[in-house]
């Protein structure tokens, strides 16, 4: 039986680690709730979720 224990992350590998693909899915739900909201407050809402959900993916693939 192999000793497994948990050991903390140095500043390296802090910075190596990404998101992976969750940016990508983010921001697709963000501007599918966008295209489909039905109330002028839900389209502002989903709006300002699409801006934060398009940062969130532009930022991820300029670290790439």
């Amino acid at each position: 039986m192999q000793n497994s224990k948990i050991e903390e992350l140095t500043f390296d590998e802090i910075e190596q680690v990404n998101g992976g693909i969750a940016p990508v899915i983010g921001a697709g739900i963000a501007l599918a709730s966008h295209l489909s909201s039905a109330t002028l407050g839900g389209h502002l809402l989903s709006g300002a979720g699409l801006i934060v959900g398009t940062y969130g993916l532009l930022d991820w693939l300029s670290s790439k």
